[in-house]
């Protein structure tokens, strides 16, 4: 088991938190860390292919095996502040924290950071996924962001006290202007 605890952890240009994509990463806790920083340089960031453009914004938490996600599991994201910054004025931005996973447990954190575009301050794609428990301040989304973005699936094998949509929005706490739809768009659930 692998944990990364009680720190302060910011990110400068780049993303603060990264896993390899799909790599065997199980067992990992983050615990108890402030998460903060700018995943881009400047005011705003650039846009397109994030591996030839320079400056385009990275997530500032990634850990991710994708949409059919099968080597990261058993996620553990608890008690944390991330406040950092993943999009500029310009609308180009990143998720602030993405966790695809075979058993994903989030809770107890705030998320309190900037999103602009059409991204989120949590993104989540893999299944048996458990959100419980944690304040989504959008104060600082833009115009067309969400506090959340859940994959239909992330919720097939969770704990029966978070097994829907509805029930994370009753376990949660939405600031400022968060509405929701009863319906997924696309596959998605969105705050």
């Amino acid at each position: 088991m692998s944990s990364i605890s009680g720190n302060h952890i910011t990110a400068a240009g780049d993303e603060a938190i990264l896993t390899e994509y799909n790599a065997a990463v199980t067992n990992l806790t983050i615990d108890h860390n402030l998460i903060d920083g700018q995943t881009f340089t400047g005011t705003n960031a650039a846009s397109g292919d994030q591996f030839s453009v320079p400056n385009v914004s990275r997530g500032l938490v990634y850990i991710s095996g994708g949409k059919t996600v099968t080597n990261t599991q058993n996620i553990t994201f608890t008690n944390n502040d991330v406040t950092g910054v993943t999009g500029g004025p310009n609308g180009n931005s990143n998720y602030l924290v993405t966790i695809d996973a075979v058993g994903a447990t989030i809770e107890g954190n705030t998320f309190a950071g900037t999103v602009t575009g059409t991204s989120a301050q949590l993104r989540t794609r893999g299944t048996a996924t458990t959100i419980s428990g944690n304040t989504f301040d959008d104060g600082n989304l833009g115009a067309n962001a969400n506090a959340v973005e859940i994959l239909d699936k992330a919720f097939s094998g969770a704990d029966a006290a978070d097994d829907t949509f509805a029930e994370v929005m009753a376990d949660d706490t939405f600031n400022n202007r968060s509405v929701w739809l009863d319906h997924s768009l696309g596959g998605s659930w969105y705050v």
